[in-house]
């Protein structure tokens, strides 16, 4: 809507300047000239109408009776307001008043769409002496337009703050004096206190609506909420409207004694009732519920959550129950304007025995680069300890293994299988051909590892039982995997490219290595439409530290960067990434990035986490200069400005040190935002840049106990 309000303003600024037959009265009659002061016109906007005014005066010495017409046309040129007064014009300017019955109703667009025409007539004559095209637009002293910023969800029983602007809409010139309220929902009498908030533009333009939400701990769970803002300055009236979330607390956490369970035995479940601030729910109804894989309910019962916001609930399994895996929920439900809330657990009913023995799979590595081969080591030993003697071991590759709940059987898709017999050392040894599932792997290119099912069963010769073990045997592209932890789908242009980075080995195992990041235009694993290799445009080298953690920090910000071979802008960015450990073993990892082009921020705490008398140190960064910006701390669990700064980015980078203060305590968030906002007032969302930084609270349990009297 902005851009299309500019548009109009400006082409109504070049209509005036087009027209200086109008714009200096050169009328038929050169003898009494007529002046109008345009730049001192205004229209004032009352209760139902509004009057528009300007000063009026001639070049002759006597009084000229004149008619002031004003009209206000559509832009189809409809008419939609008339009027006309009579004037008399002397050498002195003159005030005239016209009032009109027209108000904006649809506030800016009616303000900006809308021409206001005038002439002026001496009496006696046809033809306007002089006439002239003004906007509404401009001619309002009043008008004004809200952006809002503040965080995309609320959290009943808690605060919330929106931050207000109100600017003159063709400039960032604050408008002070800006009555505001706002109201989440829909504008009741009977809203809950704490849904509404009033606040007034300062100086600058700014105002904080703060809002105390109510608990409501039965309030519907609407996965969204409006909040409208309207401001009044005058006569006129502007309002925005945003839609946010609501951030839901509550929960029902749900346990039951055991995972497994045989027929005749007794479930046992219980269930920890939290509303959304995170304490205990008490007195309220709860169901347990028990579904078999069918999703049929076979037993529920009701309960009531203690003071502590407990519930428990007991069901003996009946003897002639069906194995399977059974889903236990423990609802809270109600009427259509109630809160539903649930909490799932899984058990599985199936008979068992204890077993005489187990089996064990010991695997030559913990992953198979391609080229190797897995070697298997089975063996089994009695449950006091002694190891089977003498029996049959046989290994198959499982590529689907489930229960089957209406026949009441395990189903199973097999592989190849090794057999044989446990030799003098107790142990059967197996090499497993994986050449085809690397090549199967290589093939997928978006998978970087892949676990092979499989099962080790062995028969006792001299009892005839059997037991088994079912293992995974992972096979992977690289032996050091790497992961990109912060990035979402584009990189800001402006700004140094920052990536956190993991790695670690296949199994999982963190690694210590060595990492190059290069930055390409076109993707380097493209061999076929390049006609000569890829060259990176940026390198930076980091090397992750025993967590396999690391940061990598170009030291030079993105630019638009020409694609020689289609004659147009880059629009993806790549990220190869190379990892080599000490020991030789390496690792490579290729990402692609979209390139953003609007203005973006970025805030880097110098430490994450602090101690008390600790200062806040963060670097500010900008893709674009801004001569404006503001930094806040907001303790994040009540959503309170702590502090606020407002600094100048007309640099690349600044930095900003907030002291010690006893109230930065628990999660601290630092938000850093501009204040010279060119864009539509939704675009504050993505505007904003944000981190953390923590301020540990003591959370040990300490007791004081005293002797309630001496011994």
């Amino acid at each position: 809507m902005r851009t299309g309000i500019l548009r109009v303003a400006l082409l109504l600024f070049l209509s005036a300047l087009s027209f200086p037959f109008f714009a200096h009265g050169q009328g038929p009659d050169a003898a009494s000239s007529i002046v109008a002061n345009e730049v001192g016109a205004r229209l004032a906007l009352k209760e139902k109408n509004s009057v528009f005014s300007i000063d009026l005066s001639t070049n002759v010495p006597k009084s000229l009776p004149a008619t002031l017409a004003v009209k206000i046309l559509a832009p189809d040129d409809k008419l939609q307001a008339e009027a006309s007064v009579s004037v008399y014009l002397s050498s002195t300017p003159r005030r005239a008043d016209v009032p009109l019955n027209w108000i904006p109703v649809n506030g800016l667009q009616d303000a900006s769409s809308s021409r206001l025409l005038y002439e002026v007539r001496l009496e006696g004559s046809s033809l306007p002496a002089l006439s002239g095209i003004l906007s509404p637009y401009v001619l309002i002293p009043d008008l004004f337009e809200l952006r809002f910023l503040g965080l995309d969800a609320i959290g009943m029983g808690r605060g919330y703050v929106a931050r207000v602007w109100a600017t003159r809409p063709d400039s960032d010139k604050p408008v002070p004096g800006v009555s505001l309220t706002a109201s989440f929902g829909d504008e009741d009498e009977d809203a809950p206190k704490g849904m509404k908030a009033q606040a007034r533009t300062n100086s600058r333009g700014e105002a904080l609506l703060t809002f105390h939400l109510p608990e409501m701990p039965g309030a519907p769970d609407d996965q969204q909420v409006d909040l409208e803002i309207r401001g009044t300055r005058g006569n006129f009236r502007n309002s925005l409207a945003a839609t946010l979330h609501y951030w839901r607390r509550a929960a029902v956490l749900l346990s039951t004694d055991k995972p497994l369970y045989q027929p005749d035995q007794t479930l046992h479940m219980r269930a920890l009732v939290l509303d959304d601030q995170r304490h205990a729910w008490a007195k309220h109804p709860l169901r347990f519920v028990v579904h078999d894989p069918d999703e049929a309910v076979i037993f529920s019962t009701d309960a009531e959550t203690s003071r502590f916001g407990i519930a428990s609930a007991d069901w003996t399994i009946p003897s002639s129950q069906k194995l399977g895996s059974y889903r236990v929920s423990a609802d809270i439900t109600g009427d259509a304007d109630s809160r539903e809330l649930q909490g799932n657990q899984l058990i599985r009913i199936s008979r068992y025995e204890l077993p005489t023995f187990t089996v064990n799979v010991v695997a030559n590595q913990p992953f198979y680069l391609p080229g190797q081969n897995a070697d298997l080591t089975v063996s089994a030993n009695y449950m006091f300890g002694k190891p089977v003697l003498r029996g049959h071991v046989r290994i198959v590759r499982e590529a689907r293994r489930e229960w089957n709940y209406r026949e009441q059987k395990w189903e199973a898709v097999e592989g190849q299988s090794q057999e044989g017999e446990l030799d003098a050392k107790k142990e059967f040894r197996a090499t497993l051909n994986l050449s085809k599932d690397h090549s199967n792997l290589h093939d997928t290119d978006w998978k970087r590892f892949e676990d092979l099912r499989y099962a080790a069963y062995v028969t006792d010769a001299s009892s005839k039982r059997t037991q088994e073990r079912h293992f995974d045997v992972r096979i992977s592209r690289d032996a050091i995997h790497l992961y990109v932890l912060n990035i979402g789908g584009a990189l800001p242009i402006g700004l140094r490219p920052v990536f956190y980075l993991s790695s670690s080995f296949a199994d999982g195992t963190p690694a210590a290595a060595d990492v190059l990041v290069n930055l390409y235009t076109q993707d380097p694993s493209d061999t076929t439409s390049l006609e000569q290799p890829a060259q990176p445009f940026a390198t930076a080298h980091v090397r992750t530290n025993r967590y396999g953690i690391g940061r990598v920090r170009f030291p030079e910000p993105l630019r638009k960067e020409k694609d020689r071979d289609r004659d147009k802008d880059v629009e993806r960015i790549y990220a190869a990434l190379e990892a080599k450990t000490l020991d030789g073993r390496t690792g490579h990892h290729l990402e692609s990035y979209s390139l953003q082009e609007d203005p973006a921020l970025r805030i880097t705490p110098e430490k994450a986490i602090l101690k008390p008398d600790d200062r806040i140190e963060a670097e500010l960064e900008s893709s674009v200069p801004q001569p404006r910006v503001r930094v806040e701390v907001v303790q994040t669990d009540t959503q309170t400005i702590l502090a606020s700064q407002e600094l100048n980015l007309s640099h690349a980078s600044t930095h900003v040190t907030f002291p010690p203060d006893k109230q930065y305590t628990g999660t601290i968030a630092l938000a850093v935002y501009p204040l010279n906002i060119e864009t539509e007032s939704y675009s504050m969302y993505s505007r904003i840049a944000a981190a953390s930084v923590l301020f540990p609270k003591p959370t040990n349990l300490r007791l004081d106990v005293k002797p309630g009297k001496p011994t």
